[in-house]
């Protein structure tokens, strides 16, 4: 089975100090099993004074609700109560939907990126 995740409007210039919302949509395909997860991995590369390759984990799930389903009082992995309808998600380690800038801290050596 392939996996597809498409991302919109994602190579562009960033000005210092400023974000750029990055789209990824997923569509399951249609024999998708709706209690597995899918996931993928992408490179995204932040180039400045210093030149970053951060690994991003994209996860997709579908919720599926109904009321004679015994799962439609589950919570989805990011702790958000299930409601009234089915809807499938693509996120960043299954917290959120954009990458946000490069922030890096020499002091302590360590590098993040915010979301």
């Amino acid at each position: 089975m392939f996996i597809y995740f498409l991302l919109h409007n994602f190579q562009s210039a960033v000005e210092m100090g400023t974000e750029k919302v990055v789209k990824i949509t997923w569509t399951p395909s249609a024999n998708f099993d709706p209690n597995e997860t899918c996931r993928a991995s992408i490179n995204v590369t932040t180039k400045g004074d210093i030149v970053r390759i951060w690994r991003v984990i994209l996860i997709g799930y579908v919720e599926i609700i109904s009321s004679s389903d015994k799962r439609s009082s589950r919570t989805s992995k990011n702790r958000r109560t299930v409601t009234n309808d089915t809807r499938s998600h693509a996120s960043f380690g299954g917290t959120s939907q954009r990458i946000g800038k490069q922030v890096s801290t020499q002091e302590n050596n360590s590098n993040t990126l915010t979301t």
